[in-house]
This record gives C-alpha cells, structure tokens and sequence, in this order.
C-alpha cells in the first residue's frame, strides 16, 4: 500500500517522467527506491509475468485526492514497460483518459477535473507480459450533473469543450451561441 497527495498541479516534466520509469522498471535493489506509483504498478506487472495469476490494483480516496492522476501515472508505467510493446495499443489505452474526462469529469468546489463516476480498468496481457490490449468498464456516473450543479461548480467537460471546439459557422448550424453563460445547464 503506498498513501498518495494531490498536489493539484504538474509536478514533473515529460522527460523526467520517462527517466522515472526506466528507474523504476529497470533497478532491481527496490529498497533504495522511494515509493512511488511506479513501484506499486511494477510489482503488480513483475507478479503477473513471474505468477501468470491477475494482478488488482485499487485506488480509493476522498474527492480530489489524486485517484485519477494516479490511475493514468499507473497505467503509464504498465503501458512503457510491458514487453515488445506494442505502440498503438498503448496509446489507444493512454488516449481513453481524455475521452472519458470529458464525458464523466466536471468542476466541483474541491477538485477542477473531478471524476463524477467510477470506472474499472482490465488490461490484458500475453503470457510474455505484452499488452493486448484493454476494457473499460464505467459505473455510477453522476447522470444529475446533467441538468444540476451545486453552486460554484460545473457540468460535463464535454458540453464546454463542444462550444468552444465549434466554429461561427457551426454554431449557427446547430443553433448553439458561443457562451456557456447562455445556457442553464452550463452554468459559469
């Protein structure tokens, strides 16, 4: 078990994350190691090669604790380090994230990208520790964010980005204005 802090904002740059995991994937002295996600999901990659049995990784906590950021810091790692990886299956799996964000992730008083639903990850391996890929199964998604927000916060990312993402020419064809302000249900 390791216990993770939101820091609510970026802490490493691309090329330190990628230097990260190839410590993490490669040492094998552990005890020399600070915890980290990377080292939780490694132990749960070498189980499955060493074993053949499936690995479960939970992640739970309060509202803004970081659940979602360490799922994809986890699910990095497994899609960097799983053998002769197979490049477009794992950034078909790393390129869920933002999909499902939009869908099912929305502004609240303690969290801008707040999870509003559940979901369970199962990725699926060869008996050589290869990606083949993955599902995604989605539960309890917080349907009457839909048509109600608490004060000071938002809906669904989708329905910002749908606006903001949308030309003159567009929104006039789908009679839709440029403003979030203009909507009810997008309240500001």
């Amino acid at each position: 078990m390791i216990v993770s802090v939101n820091p609510f904002r970026e802490m490493v740059v691309e090329e330190e994350l990628e230097r990260l995991i190839g410590i993490y994937a490669t040492n094998e002295e552990r005890s020399g190691l600070p915890p980290h996600l990377f080292a939780l999901a490694r132990d749960a990659y070498e189980g499955l090669k060493k074993f053949g049995q499936s690995q479960a990784m939970i992640i739970s906590g309060e509202s803004g604790a970081g659940k979602t950021e360490a799922t994809k810091i986890m699910l990095r790692f497994l899609t960097s380090v799983s053998e002769g990886n197979h490049q477009e299956i794992s950034e078909s799996i790393l390129a869920t994230n933002p999909i499902l964000e939009a869908f099912g992730n929305a502004k609240t008083v303690r969290n801008n990208n707040s999870s509003r639903f559940g979901k369970l990850i199962k990725i699926n391996f060869d008996s050589s520790g290869r990606i083949l890929g993955a599902t995604i199964n989605n539960y309890l998604l917080e349907s009457t964010r839909v048509v109600f927000q608490a004060p000071n916060e938002r809906n669904y990312h989708i329905f910002y980005a749908i606006l903001a993402g949308l030309s003159e020419s567009q929104r006039h064809k789908y009679y839709l204005s440029g403003s979030p302000g203009d909507y009810k249900y997008l309240a500001w």
